[in-house]
């Protein structure tokens, strides 16, 4: 949600938070009139906000059983611009060990790592009441109470009463982020790679563009954790790591190519196995130049053609073309028009 000149618009993650279908959302204008106004979103075009005020009060209901009331979460706004994601507890998460070689689920790295920056915020803010009074212009009691009005809303994993929160912070304080994972997934006395800055040293020896093997790491990590009170772990542990994180490391180890070689999202096509089960057609750019000789100031005048050129896929027979000066839709249906007439004198059928 955000306010443009006064307005309040909903955003359409927001819409979607809140169980409406994508299309749904970028169809209800069309279908509702005066209801359902909508601008582009400044931040990305692609992604329509919606005036809250124009929406029918069945919608309005649905949003504010999600979210509660839109005005009061704006006015949280100021707190959420707060929160800077952790970073480090990301990578302490993505290299949470447990029952042996298990790792955290995607959804329960995403869910912590977002706890773990809420109270990366509030700790801060609790230490400096004055930027609370100053900045946000409220008072302690009112800002836990906003922050908690926005986890409840939002549904972050952390504490909804203040009690239970502050003893949560307490303990993120002395535990760091393995208080954070739930008991269903251990704890970090189970994990071999038990903190942030563990992990974040083995990524570090992993990713250097030297390439080091298994068991050349093994030793320097070792060496490293003995010195700063860490398990020691084997090369069997350096291997596990280095694959389960290939997608991240490969562009430090071996560069861009590497990376684009074995993660980039390719899709292979197939040639359709009958003619005309595929039919395609594309622009081209005609090297025809024609030369106007009744332009009597230059016979050096020329037009360049533009033509839609129509294929069966199965074997890249050309169907049908058409072209002119301007490429327009007329160029396209004569093209296709042209194609349905060579499919009838070749089948006997349209």
């Amino acid at each position: 949600m955000k306010i443009i000149e006064t307005i309040l618009y909903i955003e359409f993650a927001d819409f979607i938070a809140a169980g409406w279908k994508e299309q749904a959302v970028k169809m209800s204008n069309h279908r509702n009139g005066p209801f359902w106004q909508m601008i582009k979103n400044p931040a990305d075009k692609r992604m329509p906000l919606v005036q809250f005020e124009t929406l029918r009060p069945k919608d309005k209901e649905k949003l504010t059983d999600q979210f509660g009331n839109p005005y009061d979460l704006i006015a949280k706004q100021p707190i959420k611009k707060l929160i800077a994601t952790d970073q480090a507890a990301s990578t302490f998460f993505l290299s949470y060990q447990f029952d042996g070689n298990k790792t955290l689920p995607l959804e329960h790295v995403q869910a912590y790592t977002i706890s773990a920056s809420w109270l990366n915020m509030i700790i801060k803010c609790n230490e400096d009441k004055k930027f609370v009074k100053k900045q946000l212009n409220l008072s302690i009691g009112e800002f836990y109470n906003n922050v908690i009005d926005i986890i409840t809303a939002e549904k972050i994993d952390l504490p909804t009463s203040y009690k239970r929160l502050r003893e949560k912070m307490k303990e993120y304080q002395e535990k760091s982020y393995a208080c954070l994972i739930d008991w269903r997934f251990g704890n970090s006395n189970g994990s071999k790679i038990k903190d942030e800055v563990a992990g974040s040293t083995l990524f570090e020896m992993i990713a250097h563009p030297n390439q080091y093997d298994d068991v050349l790491i093994c030793m320097q990590y070792n060496s490293w954790a003995e010195k700063n009170d860490r398990k020691t772990i084997t090369h069997a542990t350096v291997g596990n790591y280095r694959r389960r994180n290939a997608d991240i490391l490969i562009m430090q180890r071996e560069g861009r190519e590497a990376y684009y070689n074995e993660f980039s999202k390719s899709v292979k096509g197939f040639r359709p196995s009958t003619p005309l089960y595929l039919v395609e057609s594309d622009d081209n750019h005609l090297d025809f130049f024609f030369t106007d000789w009744s332009d009597t100031s230059s016979h050096r005048h020329f037009n360049k053609f533009k033509a839609i050129v129509v294929t069966d896929s199965y074997n890249d027979y050309v169907l049908g073309y058409a072209y002119a000066q301007e490429l327009t839709a007329d160029v396209v249906r004569e093209a296709y028009l042209n194609a349905m007439y060579h499919i009838k004198e070749l089948t006997g059928g349209w």
